[in-house]
């Protein structure tokens, strides 16, 4: 699935969105470990959290717009073999 992805769409906007879940992985992880070594949620818990939520929403809007650019393709090749 990821390689029909960047083979269609394009390496730069792929690299993007693996880009964007491993930054995701690494806020999330860092936010989880922050959480584990407090027993309160403190204002850098919150943040971390937020940031982690900003993180996967652009990388869910860049794949979207991959799996989009894939179905106007294989739609107009269709319309090309018709």
């Amino acid at each position: 699935m990821f390689f029909e992805l960047a083979k269609i769409t394009g390496v730069k906007l792929f690299r993007w969105c693996i880009y964007g879940y491993i930054l995701c992985f690494i806020a999330l992880s860092t936010t989880l470990y922050m959480l584990l070594n407090s027993f309160w949620i403190t204002d850098e818990i919150r943040y971390g959290f937020g940031i982690t939520i900003i993180i996967f929403v652009i990388t869910q809007i860049l794949y979207f717009i991959s799996w989009n650019r894939i179905n106007i393709i294989q739609e107009e090749q269709k319309s090309k073999e018709s």
